[in-house]
């Protein structure tokens, strides 16, 4: 239950993973736009039902961020139930799956005595309401006029060929070890000791694979290493990156900086590509990639930090994300850079509301 009711769970399962498959799909792409709308809209409204009804959690306290933090509806049950109705018109066969896993999530919200049984109904239900419109404003091409007129759109065909496509590799891989770590560290099966010996025997193999070809290792560089670079060179700053951040700060703000590392700075390589406005902190960065960075970075984080602190501290690490910071006439690393930002910035926060 601990696990099903994690936020970075639900993500994976409902989002991600689908999303990989059903690019494949060439009859049910359309509904990308309208899965990921769920995502914002249920959140959207389950906020506006919690700030009317602001009722108290179970275990009888205010969350940190007062009316927000209410326990009626419950919005993680919202979330899934309005993908899964998505899901199932996606894979018509696989709707028992979907249903099943969200009331399981549902269940958990009242097993580890976040919610009452009556938040986790009313979540289903608005979550259900919510999968519906979307689903009618995509079929009266509200939400996506035609697939078809999105070439870019069309660009995301899943294929192992492309430049385009390498980074979408590399940051899906790159999304899946930091949310790997985080769960990792949470329910204390590693700690930051066997995060450096990690660094150290990958540091190990990128100087092998330098000069010698590893097997298996090879393969993975092939397929999600930049090419021009040393072996590695991603995977090894995530790991100091998410090393420092644990040394750092306190573990809940060190696992929020993480997620932001790993969802934000991976969804706005993703999504830039695909975006036209370009931002006034670089050349290179465009708007839409930076923006879909705060959104999931501070979904991400919120599973461990309150709103305003994953808010703040995903905005400046993606910022931070959008500019080139050069030391000595080379580029200083964002795997690096984004969790010290992040985790710093919500830690100043804290300290200055306390």
């Amino acid at each position: 239950m601990l696990w099903i009711t994690q936020f970075s769970t639900i993500f994976i399962v409902m989002f991600l993973m689908p999303s990989l498959l059903y690019l494949e799909l060439k009859h049910s792409r359309k509904y990308l736009i309208p899965l990921w709308f769920t995502l914002l809209a249920s959140n959207f409204f389950s906020y506006i039902f919690k700030i009317f009804f602001a009722r108290r959690r179970p275990f009888g306290t205010e969350g940190f961020f007062g009316a927000w933090d209410s326990s009626f509806p419950s919005g993680h049950t919202t979330i899934v139930f309005a993908a899964a109705v998505v899901l199932q018109k996606i894979f018509p066969r696989l709707g028992w799956f979907w249903y099943s896993f969200a009331t399981l999530v549902a269940l958990s919200r009242v097993y580890i005595n976040i919610h009452y049984l009556s938040d986790v109904a009313a979540g289903a239900l608005l979550g259900y309401l919510v999968g519906l419109g979307t689903l009618y404003l995509a079929n009266k091409k509200k939400l996506i006029k035609s697939f078809k007129k999105h070439p870019k759109l069309e660009a995301l065909h899943f294929s192992w060929k492309g430049a385009y496509l390498i980074e979408f590799r590399r940051k899906i891989l790159h999304m899946a070890v930091g949310i790997g770590i985080v769960t990792l560290i949470h329910f204390k099966i590693i700690e930051s000791f066997e995060l450096f010996l990690t660094l150290c025997f990958g540091i190990v193999l990128s100087f092998l694979c330098k000069h010698y070809k590893v097997p298996v290792i090879e393969w993975f560089l092939d397929k999600f290493e930049r090419k021009h670079t040393y072996p590695g060179k991603g995977a090894i700053t995530f790991f100091v990156g998410s090393i420092l951040a644990l040394q750092l700060f306190p573990k809940e703000i060190a696992l929020a900086a993480i997620l932001i590392l790993a969802l934000g700075d991976g969804i706005s390589t993703l999504i830039g590509p695909l975006g036209k406005r370009k931002t006034f902190l670089s050349e290179e960065k465009l708007m839409e990639g930076t923006l879909a960075g705060i959104i999931l970075g501070t979904l991400g984080a919120m599973a461990f930090v309150p709103l305003q602190e994953a808010f703040l501290g995903a905005t400046l690490a993606m910022s931070l994300e959008a500019t080139e910071i050069k030391l000595n006439n080379k580029v200083l690393s964002d795997n690096i850079l984004v969790p010290l930002v992040a985790g710093t910035t919500m830690l100043l926060l804290r300290m200055f509301l306390a």
